[in-house]
């Protein structure tokens, strides 16, 4: 039998960065409670002390929970606690103030003026959306990163949206379907000069930010990560497709390198960072999949600064549906996208 890695009463939570039980706990709960009288959805902390044990409650719509602002009631910032939270030896503290953060679970919320956007595309994730925004606020939390995080919904009805949202994400909504459409729709959204893209489908470790960041930091404009080994990355065993693995990515990953000069070995990986005003420039305009080779492409024939940070491809979390990427359809119309990009370069 399994261990229990439930929490013990007024513990931590397990510092393992893979095991989210609170995030399940917060889906099952937001899932339970949509169409329910109350519509209200109560978080409780674990990790503080047994007299001061308190109830976080996340109220939706007209609801607004007693001891929280309802100005800031559903949009990003940070839960500070006192000393009654104890320090979870597996998270460092937020900044050089000594401020802890909040046990996993409690709702993030963000800088006022942040430095990083995380940005993800959803439709319908439920499954993966909680777990994918609690890593992307822990990271940032541990390296002290002044960010926001932002969830681009391209109108999922599985309980996405209220799942991010009360683990603090600010949702947006992308009414025009589309990979592309989504991406575009949260980058407008975002407030910080920084932004760093990644998928819903936790197949990407978003504690791995803080790398992005320093690259971007350092001066670049596009950082993109690299799962390929060619690249320095590393795939899990099952997490990519025999024909992306080797056909399909490798190939257009050397077309980009030679037609385009793109200093990378990974053009479809969809972990990437990049400075906001120096993409706007770039007039992106696909709506599909091909928007991210598209960012790539015209950065490397603008001439931007681009660098490759190698990461790990973790297996698709979901399991209620495949990954909406197919083989054939979207290999298709890459192949005439490189093909019209490279006479359009000429």
């Amino acid at each position: 039998m399994a261990p229990d890695r439930r929490p013990a009463q007024g513990r931590v939570l397990d510092p393992d960065p893979r095991a989210f039980p609170w995030t399940r706990r917060v889906a099952r709960h937001v899932l339970r409670r949509r169409e329910g009288r109350s519509e209200q959805l109560r978080l409780f902390l674990p990790g503080l002390d047994r007299q001061r044990r308190r109830v976080a409650a996340v109220g939706f719509g007209d609801v607004h929970p007693r001891g929280l602002d309802r100005e800031r009631v559903g949009t990003s910032s940070l839960l500070q606690f006192d000393g009654s939270v104890r320090r979870n030896p597996g998270v460092r503290p937020a900044s050089t103030s000594g401020v802890i953060p909040a046990p996993s679970g409690t709702k993030f919320l963000a800088a006022s003026a942040p430095e990083v956007a995380v940005v993800i595309p959803c439709l319908d994730e439920a499954e993966t959306i909680g777990i994918c925004v609690e890593k992307a606020a822990r990271a940032l939390i541990a390296a002290g990163i002044a960010g926001e995080i932002i969830v681009a919904d391209n109108g999922s009805t599985d309980g996405s949206r209220e799942i991010a949202a009360a683990l603090g994400a600010r949702v947006v909504p992308v009414a025009a379907r589309g990979y592309g459409h989504a991406l575009a729709g949260g980058f407008a959204a975002a407030r910080a000069p920084f932004v760093i893209m990644g998928d819903a489908d936790d197949s990407y470790d978003f504690l791995e930010i803080p790398r992005f960041v320093a690259e971007l930091r350092a001066g670049a404009d596009l950082v993109q990560g690299c799962r390929l080994p060619s690249g320095g990355g590393r795939i899990e065993r099952g997490a990519m497709p025999f024909l992306h693995r080797w056909v399909g990515n490798p190939f257009f990953s050397t077309l980009a390198r030679l037609w385009f000069r793109a200093p990378i070995h990974d053009v479809y990986c969809g972990l990437r960072g990049f400075r906001r005003e120096r993409i706007a420039t770039l007039g992106l305009r696909q709506t599909g999949m091909v928007f991210a080779i598209e960012m790539v492409l015209r950065a490397a024939r603008a001439r931007h600064a681009i660098r490759e940070v190698p990461i790990t491809l973790h297996k698709d979390g979901r399991t209620a549906h495949r990954g909406h990427l197919r083989t054939f359809r979207d290999g298709w119309r890459t192949l005439r996208f490189f093909v019209a990009e490279r006479f359009r370069a000429a």
